[in-house]
């Protein structure tokens, strides 16, 4: 059985050292969750994201990560967010000493996990704390 490579940035602007590895999920997790990547780096990297077919929840684990807006600006990512499906590229920009967990979700499977419509989170980052509200994942985590 061959592994598909998860691909979830397009490329390191900076080119700057980064370590990124893939995890598979457990049998039970698969209808789920695709994947998991884990992304560390020592000094500041400026990441472009590639265009999101499904629903990524990400925890940062160190370190600080900003989204480049549209119009110019930065804005800080919280340290346990979701991000949307979306058409264009993101830029992210991660601090020194910087590590981030990604849960990418199946297509069409976000809803299992999270309570706000799905169309919601369009092209958009969301706080966990904002999707998972009342959601029997939230019971389950604190059991």
């Amino acid at each position: 059985m061959t592994q598909k490579k998860l691909n979830f940035f397009e490329r390191d602007k900076k080119e700057n050292q980064r370590t990124q590895r893939t995890f598979q999920p457990c049998a039970e997790l698969k209808p789920i969750i695709k994947g998991y990547l884990v992304i560390e780096c020592e000094k500041g990297v400026e990441i472009e994201t590639l265009p999101r077919t499904s629903v990524s929840i990400n925890f940062i684990m160190r370190g600080k990560i900003s989204l480049k807006k549209e119009d110019g600006g930065t804005m800080d990512i919280p340290k346990a967010v979701a991000l949307g499906v979306t058409r264009n590229t993101q830029c992210f920009t991660f601090s020194d000493q910087t590590t981030l967990l990604i849960a990418i979700l199946q297509e069409g499977a976000a809803s299992c996990l999270i309570k706000k419509p799905i169309h919601q989170l369009f092209a958009r980052l969301v706080d966990l704390n904002d999707c998972l509200a009342g959601s029997r994942f939230v019971c389950w985590i604190a059991n």
